[in-house]
């Protein structure tokens, strides 16, 4: 997800709704991932706390760890883009059968090549590019958490 160009954007939306409301975020991800989250989280501090998830194949162990009035957020990836899995597809069912109980959100951040690119042109017309490194997703988030302010 890191790799992705909408990565700083729906971030940004995510801290903001953690920053605002006080409720702290439990991440899950792999390592790449965090060490970009948790560079943010130095600059902008909030409660976080980081866990270890890759095996989208056992997605269903996470309806052990919520509890009530948690909301899942799930940021999604299109086929055949880089941060896809082939086990996102089952992700509905799973929602709809053993999540029922729970308040979700699935997110499908900005992709190449997906619909109309213009956006980046709003921000920072480097971040096609920029964003595909750690630095760039550092510089990109920092001017986004500027910005809204």
């Amino acid at each position: 997800m890191e790799r992705e160009i909408g990565f700083p954007f729906w971030l940004v939306k995510i801290w903001n709704i953690s920053k605002n409301s006080g409720s702290p975020i439990v991440f899950y991800g792999h390592d790449a991932a965090f060490k970009v989250i948790r560079s943010v989280q130095k600059s902008n501090p909030i409660e976080a706390t980081f866990k270890s998830f890759t095996n989208w194949e056992d997605f269903l162990i996470l309806s052990r760890e919520l509890k009530e009035n948690d909301q899942l957020v799930l940021i999604m990836s299109r086929k055949e883009k880089i941060s896809y899995h082939a086990a996102m597809a089952k992700i509905p069912y799973y929602l709809n059968n053993y999540f029922k109980e729970f308040s979700y959100l699935l997110v499908y951040p900005m992709q190449r090549g997906v619909g109309n690119t213009d956006f980046q042109a709003l921000s920072d017309p480097s971040i096609g590019d920029g964003a595909s490194t750690f630095e760039g997703i550092t510089e990109t988030l920092t001017a986004l958490f500027r910005k809204n302010r």
